[in-house]
């Protein structure tokens, strides 16, 4: 993987992931301390999805239309902004706008920028294997993040504010440099009209529809990944509930969610191993998500504490399996002009998946607790699985 493409892909998604990687640690404990409830914390998170929701397909019609490049840009200068109104905020609805700031930037960089570079290294008639690349993109950025949340616990035992107001900074530097070094010489700039362009919009959106409908393995990763995400959005949520009677300093936390990403990385580095075993990627991604919901279970099966972090490490491990299988099976399933907007929809469809767990996660850690939370989530997460998989069928 010679490439500049792919080297500078590496490169921007190293500046991309720092910024939040840096409040990991912190996320829902930052809202815990300004008075939120459980379910309070949850629908903060909330406004992120549903801002992700409605705003995803449109974007993703944005990068294929007038350029993935700008989409990538505007994501970074709008999630600096993201974080620098979190950073001063204390009350729940000042939450949720940087929350919503957030959700539209991850949605100009979702789908564009991955669509950025397979484009690009088909332009130079690279033949690089994409599974490899986003094997490694992954590997960039557990390293990146892992090194993040350890610097972003230390920084909010000193105050949780500066760690939001630290992590704009890298999306800063991304967004400029992005903008002077990522080049779309495969991209063919036409002038639009504010009307010639929605026109466009709309004939892309058609097609893409149409591509749904006919592309069964694509179905089948929208279907995975809606119910993966309904799934781990409790772990995601309340881990810092679940270890907190364990962990006492905010750089605990820190070094807590660095093994738990080391984990993430021994799963995505055996993806690969994976694939050549089982000879079919939606196999190796069916293996993937049993693992995460079994773990998620066995998590809060236990009181001891070796126990509950080994099986919470193993689904993490699972989680780094299946993000590099999934991103090959997908983008080896669908057609270049329709990359970045069927990428936003199989995003978009995954989020809403997220709504449905983090409504389901809030009311019953609230009402009923947290420990049957994660139970729910896992066993839903593994049937599921068993019920789609089924659905799809190896294309490359």
């Amino acid at each position: 993987m010679k490439s500049k493409t792919v080297k500078l892909y590496f490169t921007l998604t190293a500046l991309y992931t720092a910024g939040t990687a840096m409040i990991g640690s912190i996320y829902t404990n930052y809202l815990r301390a300004a008075g939120l409830n459980e379910f309070e914390v949850n629908m903060v998170n909330m406004a992120f999805f549903i801002t992700i929701t409605i705003c995803e397909i449109p974007t993703g019609l944005f990068a294929d239309i007038f350029g993935r490049k700008r989409s990538f840009v505007i994501s970074c200068f709008l999630m600096a902004i993201s974080m620098f109104v979190y950073a001063l905020s204390h009350t729940m609805i000042w939450f949720m706008i940087a929350e919503s700031l957030g959700g539209i930037a991850v949605t100009f960089s979702s789908g564009a920028f991955d669509a950025w570079m397979i484009d690009s290294l088909a332009y130079e008639k690279n033949t690089t294997d994409i599974h490899r690349i986003f094997s490694v993109r992954q590997k960039v950025s557990l390293c990146v993040t892992m090194l993040s949340v350890v610097i972003g616990g230390y920084i909010a035992d000193i105050s949780m504010s500066y760690t939001w107001a630290i992590g704009g900074i890298p999306y800063l530097i991304c967004g400029v440099f992005a903008s002077i070094t990522m080049k779309e010489h495969y991209f063919q700039k036409r002038k639009f009209s504010f009307l010639e362009g929605l026109t466009q919009m709309g004939v892309t959106a058609k097609k893409s529809v149409t591509e749904i409908h006919r592309n069964a393995p694509f179905r089948f990763i929208i279907l995975v990944g809606i119910i993966q995400t309904f799934a781990v959005i409790t772990p995601n949520m309340e881990w810092q509930k679940v270890f907190g009677e364990y962990l006492e300093h905010n750089r605990n936390f820190g070094f807590f969610i660095f093994i738990s990403y080391l984990a993430v990385f021994v799963g995505g580095h055996y993806s690969e191993w994976l694939i050549r075993k089982t000879g079919n990627p939606k196999v190796a991604i069916i293996i993937g998500q049993m693992i995460i919901g079994t773990f998620i279970m066995l998590t809060v099966s236990t009181k001891m504490f070796p126990l509950v972090v080994v099986y919470f490490l193993i689904h993490e491990a699972g989680r780094g399996l299946y993000r590099p299988l999934k991103e090959a099976f997908m983008q080896k399933n669908i057609p270049s002009e329709q990359r970045a907007t069927l990428a936003s929809f199989e995003s978009v469809t995954g989020h809403i998946g997220g709504m449905v767990g983090l409504l389901m996660t809030g009311v019953v850690a609230t009402t009923i607790g947290v420990s049957f939370a994660w139970v729910i989530s896992g066993g839903i997460l593994v049937i599921a699985t068993l019920l789609v998989a089924k659905n799809g069928h190896k294309k490359v």
